[in-house]
């Protein structure tokens, strides 16, 4: 058959299998392009839901440590206090529902959504959870249960956004906020904690080796936040350590290591509440810095990337283009 064909059919036969070969390989790396360029999209949009998850995790925090306190002065300290906090972390939760109504979520993994989903159905229960803090029939254990569940669950909702990334510098860098968001949780634990004993001038059954545990897990998300944080970020939160927040924290620490059996500890609840919160706000600090870095590094690569996809798209099509003229002009 093909000996009956013209010879510029046969040339335009011939250059086919070539030409074809082209458009695959430039098809895989033009689709290669635009999958990491739509990747970063994703990330930066996903680490701008996490800023707003990080909002609600710190006024939740706060609501926990002041309602732990509450409970165990038995209502008489933190009752405005406790009153204006709930007040702030509704506003932040109405803040992240709003922020959702217009955040393309159904273009994110599947266990993304049902993770975030999680955490917004044990949000749907403060209200009944603050009726018992209240009402004060209900145990210290099960109101930090609750606050640390949900904000544990919040967290891993975070975890999952920046489990998509595969660039091996923002990774790392993902890993560090991560590790500093668990530390931050930690030491937001131990402020609820102590919160509570203080007030009652005793550890409650099981709270001290909590206590201890917390400290413990501190020291360790701290270690990882230092493996894998950038030299700046480090030094920066060395540079928040020198507030005497910190030295006082430790301070209080320790009498309620030296009298944990017996209590009277001589160290006023609200003291110690207010204390560890503007070490706690100086933490956030240090977390907005970590997000802030993250956003800048990730739009940054978003821009190269796409770049990078459009310039691609343009030399794979020229190219093509050329070939194929220059073909079609050997067969002329």
């Amino acid at each position: 058959i093909l000996n009956n064909l013209k010879v510029g059919v046969k040339l335009i036969c011939l250059m086919l299998i070539p030409l074809i070969t082209l458009i695959a390989f430039s098809l895989v790396l033009v689709s290669e392009r635009y999958r990491i360029a739509q990747e970063s999209a994703l990330l930066k949009h996903g680490v701008t839901l996490a800023t707003k998850i990080s909002l609600v995790i710190h006024e939740l925090q706060k609501e926990r440590g002041t309602s732990a306190g509450f409970l165990g002065s038995k209502g008489q300290d933190f009752k405005e206090t406790l009153q204006n906090q709930r007040k702030l972390s509704d506003e932040k939760i109405k803040e992240l529902h709003d922020f959702l109504q217009e955040f393309n979520l159904q273009t994110y993994p599947k266990n993304i959504q049902d993770s975030l989903k999680i955490s917004l159905d044990r949000m749907g229960q403060i209200n009944g959870i603050r009726q018992g803090v209240d009402s004060l029939n209900v145990k210290v254990g099960d109101i930090l249960g609750y606050y640390t569940g949900t904000i544990a669950s919040n967290i891993q909702s975070i975890v999952e956004i920046i489990n998509i990334s595969t660039n091996d510098q923002i990774t790392r860098n993902l890993v560090a906020y991560v590790n500093f968001l668990n530390a931050k949780e930690n030491a937001g634990q131990e402020r609820a904690v102590l919160s509570n004993t203080f007030g009652a001038d005793k550890f409650a059954a099981g709270i001290y080796n909590r206590f201890i545990a917390l400290t413990i897990a501190q020291n360790i998300f701290l270690g990882d936040f230092k493996r894998y944080a950038s030299s700046g970020d480090y030094q920066y939160y060395l540079k928040i350590t020198e507030d005497k927040s910190f030295s006082e924290v430790e301070r209080m620490r320790k009498i309620a290591m030296e009298h944990f059996i017996d209590g009277g500890f001589g160290v006023k609840a609200t003291y110690w509440f207010g204390t560890i919160t503007q070490k706690i706000n100086l933490l956030k600090n240090v977390e907005d810095r970590l997000a802030k870095g993250l956003m800048e590094q990730i739009t940054k690569i978003e821009k190269a990337n796409f770049f990078s996809f459009w310039f691609m798209l343009s030399i794979a099509s020229v190219v093509v283009i050329l070939t194929f003229g220059s073909r079609l002009f050997d067969c002329a």
